[in-house]
């Protein structure tokens, strides 16, 4: 009867080197990682991002609070504004509110780039009274955790692929390396110089 064992697990072949095993080995192990262990980079690494943005976000909310203020100008020419970790453009205004003493307060805020003088805005102010950036949404930390989850995935299986075109480099160096030597035994007897 036919033996019809698959062909790794069959007799040995004298073609098949030590380092070939090893090789595809090493390719399972590599294949595992970038199938398994970037996603699971990616999705560790936007827990962590998530967890902290959103202790970071209730922090904020906790030490800043939003008055009501009016525009006193027309919204201004956008401008570039590197707040928030991104470059965004934003228009700004001068706006006066009114602080918890009562006290008239006014301050250059950024505000919508159709507003108008006597629009209604919000105004943050962190715990000394000075104007602040309105605390992290659930959206910011949302934005973050999928830039910082989507990197470390990718990072991850750059790794993996550049181990495993490092590792089949150096499998391949070894195996000529093999090669040439057993041909140095075999070649002699084979060319029958030695006769």
């Amino acid at each position: 009867m036919k033996d019809t064992a698959h062909p790794r697990r069959a007799a040995p072949n004298p073609l098949r080197r030590r380092c070939d095993a090893v090789e595809a080995w090493a390719a399972a192990v590599f294949a595992a990682a970038l199938v398994a262990g970037a996603p699971a980079a990616g999705a560790a690494a936007g827990w962590m991002t998530y967890e902290h943005g959103r202790s970071a976000a209730a922090e904020q909310a906790a030490a800043r609070h939003p008055v009501e203020g009016r525009l006193l100008e027309d919204a201004g020419a956008p401008q570039a504004s590197a707040d928030r970790g991104g470059t965004a453009v934003e228009s700004w205004a001068q706006v006066r509110w009114q602080e918890p003493g009562g006290k008239q307060a006014e301050g250059l805020i950024p505000v919508p780039e159709d507003a108008t003088r006597g629009d209604r805005a919000v105004v943050w102010l962190d715990e000394q009274g000075r104007v602040t950036q309105p605390p992290d949404s659930g959206a910011d930390v949302w934005a973050s955790t999928i830039v910082v989850g989507t990197f470390a995935a990718g990072g991850a299986a750059a790794l993996a692929t550049g181990g495993r075109l490092w590792q089949r480099h150096a499998a391949l160096r070894r195996r000529m390396a093999e090669w040439e030597a057993d041909w140095a035994k075999t070649e002699p007897e084979w060319s029958r110089r030695g006769v």
